[in-house]
């Protein structure tokens, strides 16, 4: 079969590592790695011979911009209506350009429960990683969901003093220092005490408001996904010591990311012959 690798990060090469025992390889946004398969531009890309095309676990954003090792590629909505129905599509978030894709077979691994579990286990041991060399007097954490809970989780076992920002009051029954995001002032005053600001809401929640309140000193650790927690030209502007970590797993444990996804794949191909 042919298989087309459309952007990723370092998970993927083992994957494509054990694809092409098997399967002819073309790869886009990998020049700048060693690995086999055959480099194309993007250009150049005939989406209607793959039998196979895997996506970044970010998708497609709605810009049509894949993530590649080799940075952003931008694709056109004109050659994805080349991709046939039968062609089978791995990603990890089916975005809005993916929906509109002609393909009958659209698999996300983020809904295989396993993958996504791992996911969440590496991507906070990436996070704590991150931060643990760092001076950790108080930590403000910014989003309450399943990777926000297992950071808090940790970081309490550690007597670290945390407090979380929310706007969901339900989720906060178990948190003992919390405060709602909607509170401006004080979401000010707690960013203005905070060592560290860990943000897991993937919208602009550090405003202009907000952001001009943050100390230099302040480390500002993003996980979120697109739009991310604060404006580039807000970093810039205020100069923020702002760090956007994406694609945690891709970094962090490559191979072992690989791994599992790898099974997943194999699982699917193997079901559709």
């Amino acid at each position: 079969m042919k298989v087309l690798f459309l952007g990723g990060d370092k998970r993927y090469l083992p994957i494509i590592s054990e694809l092409s025992k098997t399967n002819e390889i073309d790869l886009v946004g990998y020049n700048s790695v060693n690995t086999i398969g055959n480099k194309v531009s993007e250009n150049l890309i005939d989406f209607s011979k793959y039998n196979i095309i895997i996506l970044p676990m970010s998708g497609i954003n709605k810009n049509m911009i894949v993530k590649s090792l080799d940075g952003d590629i931008k694709i056109s909505k004109e050659k994805l209506n080349n991709i046939s129905e039968n062609c089978m599509i791995f990603t990890g978030l089916i975005t809005k350009p993916i929906q509109e894709i002609n393909s009958i077979n659209i698999i996300s691994f983020l809904k295989d429960k396993k993958i996504k579990d791992f996911n969440n286990e590496i991507t906070v041991e990436g996070i704590i990683e991150d931060i643990k060399e760092r001076k950790k007097q108080k930590i403000c954490l910014l989003g309450y969901g399943n990777i926000g809970q297992k950071i808090y989780y940790i970081l309490k076992k550690e007597n670290i003093g945390i407090v979380v920002g929310e706007i969901e009051k339900s989720k906060m029954k178990s948190v003992q220092k919390w405060f709602d995001t909607n509170d401006t002032i004080e979401f000010i005053r707690q960013v203005k005490s905070s060592d560290i600001i860990i943000n897991t809401v993937p919208e602009n929640i550090l405003k202009e408001t907000i952001a001009k309140n943050i100390l230099e000193s302040t480390y500002i650790l993003d996980v979120a996904s697109y739009p991310h927690g604060v404006d580039k030209k807000l970093v810039d502007k205020y100069n923020l010591n702002y760090k956007l970590y994406l694609g945690i797993p891709g970094k962090y444990k490559p191979e072992k990311s690989g791994n599992i996804l790898i099974r997943k794949i194999k699982e699917i191909i193997e079901s559709q012959i």
